[in-house]
């Protein structure tokens, strides 16, 4: 016998297509043992199928600059969503906590982000599917920034042109510091915290680049005042260099 029906796909029934599938519905009719296929529904009241579309995209990947996520905590870092579809909406988390930025490409300023802090981002496909994909996490490594300075062992770093001066740099027990004095470029380069040197002739300005194992560096400087000391000129010897006592001085002219 020949009949008709109604019937509701589930939801969940469509859980094992993975790609788009074509839908039809045909009737059948089965009588005296014999059974006959007859013409497919319509669809929306016109011949034709349903078509099932699966928004199956690969879950978001990360790329970060620079590119091993392992930055000074003085610096910044950029993560960019690889697979981005324009019409993706878009949000990153921080330890999964939402940060309130929905764009592909996200620079964290210095000071964002700790270490060990673990950067996901989750998009949304366009309608109709509004489908949701997370990243795997990227973990950050955050390492300290050296606080350089400089002090000295003269007075207000003041000393006589070519005098020898201590200049010693802090923190101490970092990896390398870089001194340089003015035009004289770099004088001293390696783990010695401690420059002493002749080599200051007029007021300059002494440079010392601290920096930690991990590549860090800060930079302090001091300028080392050196006074101006006029020459004392050419003296005259007097024609009569004798007087007598309580008498009045010789003429002493100076050049």
């Amino acid at each position: 016998t020949a009949g008709s029906t109604t019937v509701t796909l589930a939801a969940g029934s469509l859980a094992g297509i993975v790609s788009n599938t074509t839908f039809r519905r045909l009737a059948f009719a089965s009588q005296n043992g014999v059974s006959c296929q007859g013409i497919a529904s319509n669809v929306d009241g016109a011949g034709g199928s349903i078509v099932i579309i699966v928004d199956n995209r690969d879950e978001p990947t990360i790329t970060t600059d620079p590119a091993d996520a392992t930055i000074c905590d003085s610096d910044s870092i950029t993560f960019e969503i690889d697979n981005y579809v324009p019409g993706d909406t878009v949000a990153w988390y921080v330890n999964d906590n939402p940060v309130g930025v929905a764009i592909e490409r996200w620079s964290a300023a210095a000071g964002t982000l700790n270490d060990g802090d673990s950067v996901t981002v989750r998009i949304t496909t366009a309608a109709p599917g509004g489908c949701e994909y997370t990243s795997a996490p990227v973990v950050v490594s955050v390492n300290p920034t050296p606080v350089a300075t400089i002090t000295t062992l003269s007075p207000d770093s003041t000393i006589c042109s070519g005098s020898s001066i201590t200049i010693n740099a802090s923190p101490a027990g970092q990896a390398t510091y870089t001194f340089r004095i003015g035009g004289l470029g770099i004088v001293q380069d390696g783990p010695n915290a401690q420059l002493v040197t002749s080599a200051i002739v007029t007021t300059t300005v002494v440079t010392v680049t601290v920096e930690n194992a991990s590549g860090c560096s800060d930079v302090a400087t001091r300028t080392i005042t050196v006074p101006q000391v006029l020459t004392g000129g050419n003296v005259q010897t007097p024609a009569d260099r004798t007087i007598c006592f309580g008498g009045s001085n010789p003429e002493i002219t100076s050049l």
